[in-house]
């Protein structure tokens, strides 16, 4: 199913604390878990942390002290919210609201400068939850990266259209899937090489693995999933 049309709007409430200081944003929503490392790792790297509802429950967990809470906060715990509420900036919202948390979470990453987005816990084993998650990130308009159990994905567009992936990374297998209408772009250092010229949502190509060392995709028209499965260490 091709993306939602309607862009990726930001208003005054989401401005208000822009630094240009700030480069990478990590995003803990309220889904599965990966590796507690592979979080720790990459939190060590982020110069904002934002938990979306539930998922300050997860910072409680692994021992994570989130910068923003973002949501309506119909899922967090007493606890986590009670300790959170001291340290964290708050943003609570309605819980009639039009947009779901995690929208309204990568808006406030946007909005307070990130030039990146690592989104963590967007998996679910409710499909519709995964799907819902992954139709609002492929309208990010900075560069994001969704970890999860089995690896990375993220988003390739016009203005971010090329992504590559290492052998070294423990990467397995690689799959891409036109997530628009017309979807144009390329592939080197595979085993089936892709030379996709303006294909539709239905067009898959999934399961492919590295030949070489180093793969490129690469895009020059359209939206594009890329979801990499991977060897944690």
């Amino acid at each position: 199913m091709p993306i939602d049309s309607r862009p990726f709007e930001l208003d005054s409430d989401y401005t208000d604390e822009r630094n240009e200081n700030v480069s990478i944003i990590t995003v803990i929503a309220n889904g599965e878990l990966p590796p507690p490392r592979e979080i720790q790792t990459y939190i060590e790297q982020s110069d904002l942390v934002f938990a979306v509802d539930g998922g300050a429950n997860h910072c409680l967990e692994l021992g994570i002290e989130p910068t923003h809470l973002v949501g309506d906060m119909d899922s967090i715990s007493k606890e986590a919210k009670d300790k959170f509420s001291r340290t964290a900036k708050i943003f609570e919202a309605d819980r009639d609201k039009d947009e779901m948390d995690l929208e309204l979470a990568l808006q406030k990453a946007v909005g307070s400068g990130a030039s990146r987005i690592l989104l963590f816990s967007w998996s679910s084993p409710d499909a519709s939850y995964t799907y819902g998650n992954l139709l609002i990130a492929s309208q990010c308009p900075v560069p994001i990266i969704l970890i999860n159990q089995r690896g990375w994905n993220t988003f390739l567009n016009e203005d971010c259209g090329g992504v590559e992936v290492h052998a070294a990374d423990g990467t397995k297998k690689v799959s891409v899937f036109p997530f628009s209408q017309s979807v144009s772009l390329k592939t080197l250092g595979f085993k089936w090489e892709l030379d996709w010229k303006k294909v539709s949502p239905q067009t898959v190509s999934q399961s492919n693995v590295l030949r070489d060392e180093v793969g490129s995709i690469a895009l020059s028209k359209g939206v594009a999933w890329v979801a990499v499965e991977r060897e944690f260490s």
